[in-house]
C-alpha cells in the first residue's frame, strides 16, 4: 500500500497488473488443506461480461477486475 501511495496509483490495480509477482496464486478446492499457502478468496461466478474476476471489499461489495496485465515491451 506504501509503494502504491507513494506512485499515486491504486494499491488493487498494481496489485493485480503492476508486473511485479511476488508469491505464487493458485485455484484449489475449498477443502484442500495446502501447507504454505493462505486462502484470499473464492472463484464464483463472472460478475459482469467483461469481467473475469471480482475481489470482494472489506465492505462486502464486490469490485469487478478487468483483464490486463503488465505489458514487457510497453
Amino acid at each position: 500500500i506504501e509503494v502504491a501511495a507513494a506512485l499515486g496509483a491504486n494499491p488493487v490495480d498494481l496489485a493485480l497488473s503492476g508486473g511485479e509477482d511476488y508469491a505464487l496464486l493458485i485455484a484449489a478446492p475449498p477443502d484442500a488443506l495446502l501447507t504454505g499457502f493462505s486462502r484470499i478468496g473464492y472463484v464464483t461466478e463472472r460478475v459482469g461480461a467483461e469481467s473475469l474476476v471480482a475481489l470482494r471489499a472489506a465492505d462486502g461489495s464486490l469490485l469487478p477486475v478487468r483483464a490486463s496485465g503488465f505489458d514487457h515491451f510497453g
